[in-house]
């Protein structure tokens, strides 16, 4: 069943990913722990869940899903290349890398097949280049300091 195959893939690569955006998190956080209106706004008595939602989450949010999305991007990349290698999951799914291995491997190009190769390379470019500007569109809607610049204010 190439579907668990795919859910197990996933699983082993997100294993292998989430530290680095865990690091990346939790040195924002401490970051924002020491920012002047975390202090008063601990100084002023409120609540700890009230200054995660009001204080912390706007600025971690953006980081947690332009990660997120990044991390994406990293594991198609990770996918193309093991089952380039052939230690993807089942050789007879269809996958960008095995398109790419078997393009190469039939030498497609000297066969004057070049849209074998051309086909998932511009498909992983294109999804590489969509990843990228869902990334960089919903980091810049999410982030406090862009949407005080969107709407003109210093």
């Amino acid at each position: 069943n190439w579907a668990k195959s795919f859910f197990n893939l996933g699983l082993l690569l997100a294993f292998f990913s989430w530290a680095w955006d865990a690091r990346v998190i939790r040195s924002q956080v401490l970051s924002l722990r020491e920012r002047d209106f975390t202090r008063v706004a601990i100084l002023s008595g409120m609540s700890t869940m009230k200054i995660v939602y009001k204080q912390l989450l706007p600025h971690v949010l953006p980081i947690v899903f332009t990660t997120f999305i990044n991390n994406m991007s990293w594991a198609v990349g990770m996918e193309i290349t093991l089952a380039y290698l052939g230690l993807g999951i089942d050789p007879t799914v269809p996958t960008i890398g095995t398109m790419l291995q078997r393009a190469i491997y039939r030498q497609a190009l000297f066969l004057g097949l070049w849209w074998w190769l051309a086909a998932p390379i511009v498909t992983a470019v294109l999804l590489f280049i969509a990843l990228y500007w869902l990334s960089t569109s919903i980091s810049e809607y999410l982030d406090p300091r862009a949407r005080f610049q969107r709407i003109g204010a210093k």
